[in-house]
């Protein structure tokens, strides 16, 4: 099982080196709060994510300590996130939209999370919705926008700034 604790503070190193934000990592939430989501969502969350926001309820770098972590969002902000990264290629990819489990927010229009393939099966890796990429045209290959980006939460979090 990963050590979240660890996982969390080399991602604060490695992000934030000088020490110039604050980090934001909550408190992990409860089972209720996960089964909660995952009703209004209507998937399992992955095993990986499950154990993450139950070590800690978001994460985040902030200008301020009061914010509500925005990287990660919380699990109660997780549905309302989801939706709106759905909708940014659901009018021509609606299967994939549909199928598309983000938790990850770069805050400049892309994201990432976990894909299910059709047999509600979990996509090997995390994946990237790279907006740049999107151009709006049902006849777009998925794969150019919808793209492997990390192994798992885990890695993609203890990447140092060098992108190892």
């Amino acid at each position: 099982m990963a050590d979240w604790s660890k996982i969390i503070q080399n991602f604060f190193t490695n992000s934030d080196p000088e020490n110039a934000f604050s980090r934001i990592s909550p408190d992990g939430c409860d089972e209720s709060d996960i089964a909660t989501c995952e009703a209004a969502i209507g998937f399992t969350l992955p095993d990986e994510l499950r154990t993450f926001y139950l070590h800690s309820n978001g994460l985040g770098l902030q200008d301020n300590a009061t914010d509500a972590p925005r990287f990660i969002p919380n699990i109660q902000s997780l549905p309302n996130y989801i939706n709106q990264c759905r909708t940014s290629f659901d009018d021509t990819h609606a299967d994939y939209a549909k199928r598309y489990l983000p938790f990850i927010d770069w805050e400049n229009g892309d994201s990432s999370g976990f894909i299910f393939n059709k047999d509600g099966t979990l996509f090997e890796c995390v994946v990237m919705f790279s907006h740049e990429h999107y151009a709006y045209d049902n006849k777009q290959d998925i794969n150019e926008f919808l793209i492997p980006f990390a192994e798992s939460l885990e890695e993609l979090l203890s990447r140092s700034e060098s992108g190892r």
